[in-house]
């Protein structure tokens, strides 16, 4: 929380820029981090549905290719191996090129 200063003439039109740029920046700190969490949540997902889409076709998944693709941050990676996960034959196969 910010400490105020008393200002001399309350109502002024400093006081009121002073309001209105700290609105301003609060509005914008929220979208900002909005846009940010529905990124990361994007991203968790697709990682997630990776790991089901294996599983539902009994595919084994290692530890290694699981801690891969959890700490893998690139969407379009994601959705790459997304498409790839319905038609490798190993879990190993997603990461072929």
């Amino acid at each position: 929380m910010a400490i105020r200063t008393y200002f001399p003439g309350r109502g002024t039109m400093i006081e009121r820029a002073l309001l209105e740029g700290e609105a301003k920046g609060r509005v914008k700190g929220l979208a900002e981090g909005r846009a940010e969490g529905l990124a990361e949540g994007l991203i968790e997902g697709r990682r997630l549905v990776v790991v089901s889409a294996l599983r539902s076709r009994d595919i084994d998944i290692s530890l290694e290719v699981r801690e891969r693709i959890l700490s893998c941050t690139d969407l379009d990676t994601l959705e790459r191996w997304l498409d790839r996960a319905f038609i490798v034959a190993t879990a190993e196969e997603l990461f072929s090129e």
